[in-house]
């Protein structure tokens, strides 16, 4: 649980990219207020869409671990329900 040794944590989908490139030094101002073309940025996989799991499924595992899961999820924003793509 990152939460337990973090300064901050952010949602990566709803940062303020050049806010947190300032405030963390990654840049000057200016190189942080760059616009990006977004097929200039380089990206991987971590293959996390390819086994997909239900909350049933993990409850039917583990209804202790899913509590906990569920529990966190919630404490990031997150509802039961996948994000529209």
């Amino acid at each position: 649980m990152i939460s337990e040794v973090a300064d901050e944590r952010v949602r990566v989908e709803d940062a303020n990219m050049p806010r947190l490139c300032i405030q963390y030094g990654l840049g000057s101002e200016s190189q942080c207020n760059q616009q990006v073309k977004e097929e200039s940025v380089k990206k991987v996989s971590h293959g996390g869409g390819q086994d997909e799991v239900t909350w049933s499924e993990v409850e039917g595992i583990d209804a202790s671990l899913a509590k906990d899961m569920w529990a966190l999820a919630q404490s990031y924003g997150y509802s039961r329900e996948p994000p529209e793509k």
